[in-house]
């Protein structure tokens, strides 16, 4: 087993380390099953189908199952014959099986892999009673792993008072290494973003997001081996307003005389003695003995640099889902102003998109567009038509990327959480093609500083469909970054990125748009093309566009009545 960089070791090092190497590594032993479980655990089903956003008349287990069902598988894809020869080169008359898919969920994931876990903490009264719960996508239930009341190990990992209901997203870091090699751990800090976006989004006013905490206390809490997966992102929130019943005490409060309180009706029977037997984690252990040290020295020092600052306060207004073209730009947003250069072009005004995004409510706008549930109707690929899309509609993208990522690190130090937007246009109507940086304060865009004079771009660095309409980027500051928070700030940038990338994707869906982030790109040639200052590293890049159907693909529902059709 690899060992870690010592402890005094100067910040970043790490990071450094892994940012030579991930992308040119070798592939891991073999492809890990999809979903993790606790079979021996007492099990609690969830209602469903689940709203996704429950009134504030719901009762408390009715939120839990709609926050829960944000992971929850939504479909089946299968790849027809025809399909499979296209994608691979053999001809169609080839006896290959005639269809190969998976199951495919509401948040993207590189590679279909889905490397995060979902965990729920309740403390007090609340349902389905206190103790620790493991989400098992399959089934849509909670897996009973504690009954004690979390309330003591949130508050020292957490630096203050726990919520009703605190959701862990972990990350398994080397779940997808068997196609990813080293990469994999930058995808699986995305993925898990990608999650806490969702979580966000559905979550009631006055959630929070921390990923400043203690990962050994929460690790610790959840049984977890921190060497296979670890808690990399906190959604704090509660119930919808309605006050509960007090709690019962703590059984190690009673005295003997004391008689023992009736368990309420929905209240968890205690778990198995084998509740801790996983099922799914094996492959993880012969991945995790194939790593690539570089990648396992960055998940390490991350963990090292998690306690500072853990009492730091977070808004407690609803900022993840807000509206860009209501409320207007933040302090955070200001800060992120992309260098000048050359003349700046007023976009128009966002869309004024509902809220929640994923309701099926038709839209009062002035194109002809149409909104599909997000649940079934959010594609991890999509195919692009090659039609244009308007500059209202990517001004609206460019509005949203930027706004809801508000948590304890974002605009308290300088650098951390501060991500700029970037845009190469090809097919957008009303605005010239060519590199552009975005300005979230005044919804700007002002030609790149790397623009060359005839607003060409190096499209062999982009990769990716070249059938998009427009590319997204994301960069974050890395100097300024990694002397305010050590190596963490890598995998903190990449769950900032991912929370970006579903906020995106929420908005094109309900703009009638296709969002697919992809990475097989030449970051120095990004660099360059855009002129981003010294210091400043690629995150991620999004190909949006009008969305064409993909022959040979067979999707059927899983969130509602069964909508198989030949896509």
């Amino acid at each position: 087993m690899t060992s870690p960089r010592p402890t005094g070791a100067a910040p970043g090092t790490a990071t450094v380390d892994y940012l030579r190497v991930h992308r040119d590594t070798p592939r891991g032993p073999r492809r890990p099953p999809l979903f993790k479980q606790y079979p021996g655990s007492v099990r609690i089903p969830l209602p469903w189908p689940a709203a996704p956003h429950p009134g504030r008349s719901a009762g408390p287990l009715a939120l839990v199952g709609a926050l829960t069902s944000a992971y929850a598988p939504t479909r089946l894809q299968f790849y027809t014959t025809a399909a499979m020869a296209a994608l691979g080169g053999f001809p169609g008359t080839n006896t290959a099986p005639t269809l190969r898919g998976g199951v495919r969920r509401a948040v993207p994931s590189g590679g279909a892999y889905y490397p995060a876990e979902l965990y729920l903490a309740v403390t007090g009264g609340y349902a389905p009673g206190p103790g620790v719960y493991h989400y098992d996508a399959t089934h849509h239930t909670l897996e009973t792993l504690a009954t004690d009341d979390p309330q003591a190990s949130l508050r020292a990992a957490l630096g203050r008072a726990p919520t009703p209901y605190t959701l862990l997203v972990s990350c398994r870091m080397w779940k997808n290494a068997s196609t990813y090699g080293a990469f994999g751990y930058r995808l699986g800090c995305l993925d898990t973003g990608a999650l806490a976006g969702q979580l966000l989004h559905r979550a009631p006013d006055g959630t929070d997001l921390r990923l400043v905490f203690d990962d050994q206390a929460l690790d610790t809490l959840l049984g977890l081996d921190p060497d296979l997966e670890s808690v990399y992102a906190v959604v704090r929130t509660g119930p919808a307003p309605a006050v509960p019943a007090a709690p019962a005490a703590h059984p190690s409060a009673r005295t003997p005389d004391d008689p023992a309180p009736a368990a309420p009706a929905d209240a968890p029977a205690a778990p198995a003695p084998d509740v801790n037997a996983v099922r799914g984690l094996e492959s993880d252990l012969e991945l995790r003995a194939a790593a690539h040290p570089s990648a396992v020295r960055l998940h390490h020092a991350s963990q090292r640099s998690g306690t500072a600052d853990r009492s730091r306060d977070v808004p407690t207004w609803d900022a993840f889902r807000r509206s860009p073209g209501r409320d207007g730009p933040t302090a955070a947003d200001r800060r992120r102003r992309p260098p000048a250069s050359g003349r700046s072009i007023d976009l128009p005004e966002p869309l004024d998109l509902p809220e929640p995004l994923d309701l099926p409510e038709p839209l009062d706008l002035p194109e002809p567009l149409v909104p599909a549930r997000v649940d079934a109707a959010l594609r991890s690929a999509v195919r692009f038509s090659g039609a244009a899309m308007t500059v209202r509609q990517l001004g609206t993208l460019l509005a949203w990327l930027l706004t809801g990522s508000r948590c304890d690190i974002t605009g308290t130090s300088p650098g951390a959480g501060q991500l700029a937007a970037y845009c190469l246009p090809s097919r957008v109507t009303g605005l010239a093609p060519g590199p552009y940086a975005y300005d979230p304060a005044t919804h700007r865009l002002r030609p790149a500083p790397g623009t060359a004079g005839d607003g060409s771009a190096p499209t062999d660095a982009l990769g990716g469909s070249r059938t998009a309409a427009a590319r997204l980027f994301l960069f974050a500051d890395l100097d300024r970054g990694l002397r305010g928070h050590g190596d963490r700030w890598y995998r903190m940038q990449h769950v900032l990125a991912g929370i970006a990338v579903q906020r995106c994707r929420l908005a094109g869906t309900a703009l009638g748009l296709g969002c697919r982030p992809v990475s097989d790109y030449d970051s120095g040639g990004v660099r360059t093309m855009f002129g981003v200052p010294r210091g400043q590293v690629d995150v991620v890049q999004l190909l949006v566009g009008p969305a064409a159907p993909r022959a040979g693909v067979v999707d059927i529902g899983l969130s509602g009545p069964t909508d198989g059709r030949e896509a």
